[in-house]
């Protein structure tokens, strides 16, 4: 199997430390993948392990600010999906565009599903982008295959928000993330692929 990586919304900091873990701690024949091919920025390439399964691929548009990324994920990523074979694909962003299944995504920020917290900002422009990013991420969540939580207080409470649960869901703690690949890669494997 082929699992694929679309992680152009990754732009450094915590979420390429955990995309860099999370490869360094792949195994091939443990985790029932023959090659993996991931999707950033150069910046974030640059800071990956390089394997012989491993293929790293950008596009000048992810580079290029928000409005070109966005396009290159609702235009152009889907076809280089498909055209890579790809049999799962995972977004660690959390945030995506893509026309493509089976599909897991990541939940990384719990902060739009706080109402507490949230309802502190009230109306102003952050108040404002924390509830689209509620719906966005909500959105997503209820359509993706599998959904992969950093905590069981942030699954549960947006279990609870969504009013529904996602298809599949694991917890995989961030600092155990190398002890815990093999349960994030269970779970994405473990979706089936759509025909």
């Amino acid at each position: 199997m082929i699992l694929g990586i679309e992680a152009s919304s990754i732009r450094g900091g915590g979420g390429a430390t955990h995309l860099k873990e999370l490869l360094r701690a792949f195994d091939p024949q443990k985790h029932r993948f023959a090659r993996v091919v991931v999707w950033s920025g150069k910046a974030v390439l640059a800071q990956l392990p390089d394997a012989p399964w491993l293929k790293k691929q950008t596009h000048w548009y992810i580079d290029r600010g928000l409005v070109l990324r966005l396009f290159w994920q609702r235009f152009l990523a889907t076809r280089q999906v498909e055209k890579e074979r790809i049999d799962v694909l995972f977004v660690p962003g959390g945030l995506h565009h893509l026309q493509f299944r089976p599909l897991v995504t990541m939940s990384h920020n719990m902060l739009p599903f706080d109402l507490q917290e949230r309802d502190r900002y009230g109306l102003s422009y952050f108040g404002i982008r924390l509830r689209l990013l509620e719906w966005r991420l909500g959105r997503v969540f209820t359509s993706a295959d599998g959904v992969i939580f950093l905590t069981y207080y942030a699954l549960n409470n947006i279990a609870k928000m969504l009013k529904t649960l996602v298809h599949s869901s694991a917890v995989v703690p961030v600092p155990n993330i190398s002890a815990n690949c093999s349960a994030l890669v269970s779970l994405v494997s473990g979706v089936p692929r759509s025909v």
